[in-house]
């Protein structure tokens, strides 16, 4: 197989991986043993959130505070 990201692996530490099921052909059902697919604890995602949420409010503030209104 080749490497997706067009490098070569000439490496000895590099191991082959059967990328048949990456991308729009991911496939949940083979999923079991794969430690990257466990869910986040809910207090990791409600901090991401709070986090993604404080962004968008003050965004929205600094466009109200700093963007001049438009005048006909």
């Amino acid at each position: 197989l080749s490497n997706p990201h067009g490098g070569s692996s000439s490496s000895g530490n590099e191991t082959i991986t059967d990328f048949d099921t990456c991308g729009a052909n991911f496939c949940v059902v083979n999923t079991l043993g794969n430690e990257n697919l466990v869910r986040p604890n809910d207090s990791e995602i409600y901090e991401i959130s709070g986090i993604y949420l404080a962004c968008i409010i003050v965004a929205v503030i600094l466009i109200a505070i700093l963007v001049d209104p438009l005048s006909r």
